[in-house]
């Protein structure tokens, strides 16, 4: 494959040249002299909108090592996933200004998309690399236009219709917020004190996400007290655990309503009547 256009133009003896890249059916050969100028020109052309694609690549990542030597659509793919992959990362930098969620969470992000690794040689590993920036993407897309932590509404119903599960997964989807938008790690005594909840009820409930691997535990010794102190942090799987929560909640909150409607239809009827 001709590396450039100097290559044309450096050679001696040019007639030689065409007849070598006609030889390796890079030109091919025409029936007419203007079939083969026409082929000539065409990878001429081709050889400069590679060189372009090239410069672009180099430009977003100096260390790959791509050449004109590629197939187009090969360099295309490899130009694309960087462009997205730029366009994540300023995401994650939006996201921060509109504190859609905590500095910890964007920094294991901004890690998980450096970590993604492909050989720019084999298009099968540029679209698997592509694929998984996608997913990281999709993810994230969701937390872009809140300016602030949005809470769940908790459904107001009777004591008695009560459910001890949608209690249970509000609380926790409300200690999960508050872990995924906290700036750096939280001792227990500070996610009681924002979320309200009584003690017992936060150490059960994040030992629980500790349990599950949603969550990362330091312990560290405090210098005036010489006691260990857990500091918590979320993982980025803590979000798609929120989210089942608040799933959860919404079906639960449709479920609650079926009863009252039926409450209500029973009062109504003449059935309550004696």
């Amino acid at each position: 494959m001709v590396s450039h256009l100097g290559y044309l133009r450096k050679k001696k003896n040019l007639k030689l040249t065409l007849s070598q890249l006609m030889y390796t059916g890079e030109i091919p050969t025409g029936k007419t002299a203007k079939d083969e100028l026409r082929a000539i020109r065409e990878l001429i052309e081709s050889v400069y909108k590679k060189r372009d694609i090239v410069k672009k690549i180099q430009f977003l990542n100096k260390k790959i090592d791509v050449t004109v030597n590629f197939d187009e659509s090969h360099l295309k793919k490899i130009l694309h996933f960087l462009q997205n992959q730029e366009d994540v990362r300023n995401k994650l930098t939006k996201i921060k200004l509109n504190q859609g969620l905590g500095k910890e969470i964007i920094e294991q992000y901004k890690i998980k998309i450096n970590e993604i690794k492909y050989d720019p040689n084999e298009i099968k590993d540029v679209d698997k690399a592509t694929n998984a920036l996608k997913e990281i993407e999709k993810e994230i897309t969701p937390y872009l236009e809140k300016n602030e932590p949005k809470e769940i509404e908790i459904y107001n119903e009777p004591n008695f219709l009560y459910s001890y599960h949608k209690n249970y997964h509000t609380k926790m989807n409300k200690i999960c917020k508050f872990l995924l938008n906290a700036d750096k790690p939280v001792t227990l005594s500070q996610i009681e004190e924002n979320v309200r909840f009584d003690k017992f009820t936060v150490q059960q409930m994040v030992y629980e996400l500790f349990g599950k691997s949603l969550v990362i535990g330091v312990r560290e010794i405090e210098n005036q007290t010489n006691w260990f102190t857990y500091y918590w942090t979320a993982k980025l799987n803590l979000i798609h655990y929120a989210k089942e929560l608040e799933a959860l909640i919404q079906d639960e909150m449709k479920n609650e309503d079926k009863k009252l409607k039926i409450l209500e239809e029973f009062n109504d009827s003449d059935m309550n009547k004696f």
